[in-house]
């Protein structure tokens, strides 16, 4: 019997395939939520510091923001958003 791919996971590896699997087993969705809310604060706090403060270089904040989307990625945060 063939095993059923889904079309999402099948352009990664074996081991991206696990750690999905696994990334998405360790949060319930209101742990997600409380995730999400703490990205949100994370992102505007960010946001503040880049635009009206002045006090982070363009790098570091391109670089921050895409930890944040690496991590909403992963953990499959993305379907809160919807």
């Amino acid at each position: 019997m063939g095993q059923a791919t889904c079309p999402r996971l099948s352009a990664y590896t074996q081991e991206e395939r696990l750690m999905v699997g696994l990334h998405s087993a360790i949060l319930d969705k209101d742990q997600k939520m409380i995730l999400k809310d703490a990205l949100f604060m994370y992102v505007s706090d960010l946001q503040k510091r880049y635009y009206s403060d002045k006090v982070i270089e363009t790098p570091l904040y391109l670089n921050k923001m895409r930890e944040v989307e690496q991590i909403v990625e992963r953990l499959h945060l993305t379907e809160l958003y919807q």
